[in-house]
C-alpha cells in the first residue's frame, strides 16, 4: 500500500502538506469580504410550505438486511450498515451550525429521524470539529443511548470527549495513515484514518489545533470511504 500524505504539525497546530498543490491557505479578511460581496442573494429562499412540497422530508428507513446500505440523514451525516455492523458519520442534529442557538447558518430541512430512532451503533467517525460536522449535543445523546459504541476522531479532538462526555464510551484518536482493527460479531474490520484537505476551528483562538481527516472502513466483504 502506498504511503499516506502526512499533515504538518509544529507542536501546536496542523496544516495541509505542500504536496496538496491546490491548497493556497485560509482566506484573509479581504478574501472574505470579496466573497461575501460576490455571493448570490439567498434572501429569497423558498418558504417552509414550499419546501414541504418541493423538498419533503421522508422518514428514514434503515436497511439492515442488505450487506451494504447507506441512509443519508442530512449534510455529512450518514448511517451505514456494512457486513453486519452499524456506524454513523459526523452526526449532526442541531438546527444551526453555530455555537449560538439564535445565530449562524441554520438548516432548512429537519433531520429525517430522531437520535432515538437510530438502530444499534457499533461506532461513529468524526472528520473534523466544524459545527456542521461536530454537534456536541448529538454526540452526548448518542453516547448515552449506545454506551458501548466507540468514537474515532482526528488528533486533537479526544480532549473534548475526555472533558465533556459523561459516559464511558471508548474514544480513539487517529492521524493520517493510522489503522485500527476491531472485531464485531466475530468478524474483523479495519478503520483507516485517511488524508483530507481542509482546516479546523471551533472557537476564536483554536484554529487548526485539531486535525481533520477522512475514513475508510474495510469489512470482510465490503468497503466504505468517507471523505469528511
Amino acid at each position: 500500500m502506498a504511503d499516506f500524505a502526512k499533515p504538518i504539525f509544529n507542536g501546536r497546530t496542523y496544516d495541509n502538506p505542500s504536496s496538496f498543490t491546490n491548497w493556497s491557505g485560509l482566506p484573509n479578511l479581504m478574501d472574505i469580504l470579496r466573497w461575501k460581496f460576490r455571493e448570490p442573494d439567498y434572501s429569497k429562499l423558498p418558504s417552509a410550505e414550499e419546501l414541504d412540497t418541493t423538498l419533503p422530508v421522508q422518514t428514514a428507513k434503515f436497511n439492515l438486511e442488505s450487506q451494504l446500505s447507506a441512509t443519508w440523514l442530512g449534510h455529512a451525516t450518514v448511517f451505514v450498515h456494512l457486513d453486519g455492523v452499524n456506524f454513523i458519520t459526523d452526526p449532526v442534529w442541531a438546527s444551526r451550525a453555530s455555537p449560538f442557538r439564535l445565530f449562524g447558518p441554520r438548516r432548512y430541512r429537519p433531520p429525517p429521524c430522531q437520535i432515538n430512532d437510530l438502530p444499534q451503533l457499533n461506532f461513529a467517525v468524526i472528520s473534523h470539529n466544524h459545527y456542521d460536522h461536530f454537534d456536541s449535543m448529538a454526540v452526548r445523546l448518542i453516547s448515552k443511548q449506545f454506551t458501548d459504541m466507540e468514537w474515532f476522531v482526528p488528533m486533537g479532538m479526544k480532549q473534548w470527549f475526555d472533558k465533556y462526555l459523561d459516559t464511558t464510551n471508548p474514544v480513539t484518536e487517529m492521524t493520517w495513515g493510522d489503522k485500527v482493527i476491531r472485531e464485531y460479531n466475530g468478524q474483523t474490520f479495519e478503520i483507516w484514518c485517511v488524508p483530507a484537505q481542509h482546516w479546523s476551528q471551533r472557537l476564536a483562538f483554536d484554529r487548526n489545533k485539531a486535525l481533520w481527516c477522512g475514513f475508510a472502513i474495510i469489512g470482510p466483504n465490503h468497503r466504505f470511504y468517507y471523505t469528511g
